[in-house]
């Protein structure tokens, strides 16, 4: 398991979701360092709670831009959104419950949000910026297999 890093094949080029992915990047990693000295037990319910709320809030400028935009993948990306919540939720209500979810959660975290940027993320910044929206790249994607490849070789 490894940190994450969000490189330029994770960005969309708009500035406000970049800010955001960093500041959760940062929480994603603020809870493999917890792991990595033994204190996720500890950090952990904090550290969903974290990334719960900053989710939120990241989620609902996304939706506000998508409204804005009139953006063609609404009603995907909002239930990506729906969806990322829930799981976050059981995470938190088994942390609550003392049992150890660190690793799950952050191999969670760092799947979800790697595969959400390159599908969802850059498709909707693409809208916005009114360029057509594209697949990703074949350095997008070689960079986020090498990231995933990366983490679950550390296990």
């Amino acid at each position: 398991m490894s940190r994450i890093e969000l490189n330029d094949g994770l960005k969309t080029s708009h500035t406000d979701i970049d800010h955001d992915h960093q500041v959760l990047v940062d929480l994603i990693n603020q809870l493999h360092d917890a792991m990595e000295s033994g204190q996720d037990k500890e950090i952990c319910g904090k550290t969903i709670a974290n990334l719960l709320n900053y989710a939120i809030t990241h989620f609902s400028m996304e939706e506000r831009l998508m409204v804005t935009h009139r953006y063609s993948n609404m009603a995907a990306h909002k239930a990506q959104h729906a969806k990322f919540l829930k799981t976050m939720l059981d995470f938190k209500a088994e942390s609550d419950l003392k049992w150890n979810v660190g690793s799950s959660v952050h191999d969670f975290l760092g799947n979800w949000l790697i595969d959400h940027i390159l599908h969802f993320d850059k498709e909707l910044a693409a809208e916005m910026f009114k360029l057509a929206p594209k697949a990703p790249d074949n350095l997008d994607t070689k960079i986020a297999s090498h990231i995933i490849r990366d983490k679950l070789s550390h296990k």
